[in-house]
């Protein structure tokens, strides 16, 4: 869903649902829209986020550079409104990132009764003239640092995001409604829900061309271009008179792929020109959360050629059965540019011939593999990081009692991926460990 305008509806203005039952909802994307006073009865969110959890229920959902304003609702009898409301479990790595949540009268920002699913970076949460309100499971936070310091909202990297400020935004003369918005938009700096020039929010977004490696459209809702790789971002639904004119990029990539090899998966890629070139940064994410790049590694570039060059990277220990690569190319400036995705598909057994339990576990992890095929046996346990904390191997003896052990109790509590590995059949499981540590 993009470039819409939504108002007085009294539901969500934007909903994301799944009935019981229903196929896998997967790789939704809500950019670029304006919401205004929306969700006017039954307590609803502006922006709706609902899951009967059924096949793996909600998975992968992109919200950026939206606005939502909303003020309390007028109609008798009804609880108040959301400006986002995630009312059930059964999701899983749905994002917000360079919104705008703009209410009055201590309307809540986030309502999460689950409190699971969901990261929230880079957005801005503003209650005029009243308390900050952010419900998070049975926590209601008055300040973004607080639910910063709780939680891992708000966080890029370890790093802080998300601003508590005024956006500033130009609101309509008239009164919200239907005529609020008019119906032929320019790129004037005063139609409505553009930032003022006195706005901080103009740059302070996260570019997610640079961080993700998205693509994000070509234009915002005003119809302005959106920003390339190096250059600023808004917070919001404008995206203002930004210049995309782009110098050359220093690395010209001529070959890029990730692809299986003995050792684990091999990237290569080959460049036909470099000028003033650094290195490249090799970046991982998995399957459980496929926006959430993190360093891999480093490569040395060659600095300054006309020639085609040939750069290899190995990943030795890929985890889970779905991994995505990409390159970030540093220059010796500091300027920066990423690769297109690639994918690497890790083989794997059927889970119905592998048996993980309990799962959580507090003290030892139990595998059954129900259709041995008398190879040795392999277990992995790794970190969400990609470190491996416990490894042990069991030879076709040693698996007689159809059990195998691992135990974890020493091991910090968290979520884990576990390797289960017999001759060439690879499974992975994700594991949580409650230890207690």
């Amino acid at each position: 869903m993009q470039y819409n305008y939504s108002h007085d509806n009294d539901g969500a203005g934007y909903l994301i649902a799944q009935y019981p039952g229903a196929p896998p909802l997967t790789d939704v994307i809500i950019r670029y829209n304006i919401s205004e006073n929306d969700a006017r009865r039954y307590g609803q969110g502006a922006i709706a986020v609902w899951s009967s959890g059924s096949n793996g229920g909600i998975q992968r959902a992109a919200i950026y550079n939206n606005i939502v304003y909303l003020t309390p609702t007028t109609v008798e009898n009804t609880a108040q409104p959301k400006a986002v409301y995630l009312s059930s479990n059964g999701i899983s790595a749905v994002t917000f990132r360079n919104n705008i949540f703009q209410t009055t009268g201590g309307i809540e920002l986030v309502s999460a009764p689950y409190a699971s699913g969901a990261l929230f970076q880079g957005n801005c949460y503003w209650s005029s003239e009243a308390t900050f309100k952010i419900k998070w499971g049975s926590t209601t936070y008055s300040s973004l640092a607080g639910w910063q310091a709780a939680t891992t909202q708000e966080k890029l990297n370890t790093v802080l995001c998300g601003v508590s400020e005024d956006p500033k935004l130009v609101l309509p003369s008239t009164s919200f409604g239907t005529s609020s918005l008019r119906s032929s938009l320019t790129t004037s700096d005063t139609e409505p829900y553009q930032l003022q020039p006195t706005s901080t929010l103009t740059g302070k977004g996260l570019n997610l061309i640079k961080e993700f490696g998205w693509s994000i459209g070509t234009r915002d809702f005003f119809g302005n271009a959106t920003p390339l790789v190096n250059q600023p971002v808004n917070i919001g639904a404008w995206e203002g008179k930004i210049q995309v004119s782009s110098p050359p990029l220093p690395v010209e990539l001529t070959h890029w792929q990730a692809a299986l090899c003995p050792t684990g998966v091999m990237l290569t890629w080959n460049t036909a020109s470099e000028r003033n070139s650094s290195h490249f940064q090799i970046e991982r994410a998995l399957s459980t959360s496929p926006d959430q790049f993190v360093a891999l590694g480093r490569v040395e570039a060659a600095g300054n050629s006309t020639q085609v060059l040939a750069y290899k990277f190995t990943d030795a220990a890929p985890i889970g059965t779905t991994v995505f690569y990409r390159l970030r190319q540093v220059d010796r400036d500091g300027k920066e540019s990423l690769s297109s995705v690639q994918v690497a598909k890790i083989g794997s057994r059927t889970k119905a011939a592998i048996s993980v339990y309990p799962n959580p576990a507090r003290e030892m992890v139990q595998v059954a593999c129900n259709q041995s095929t008398g190879s040795t046996v392999a277990l992995r346990l790794y970190s969400i990081q990609g470190k491996m904390c416990r490894s042990q191997i069991f030879s076709p003896q040693m698996q007689m009692t159809n059990s195998l052990k691992l135990p974890v109790a020493d091991l910090p509590s968290g979520h884990y991926m576990l390797q289960v590995q017999e001759g060439t059949n690879i499974h992975w499981q994700p594991i949580i460990l409650t230890t207690g540590r």
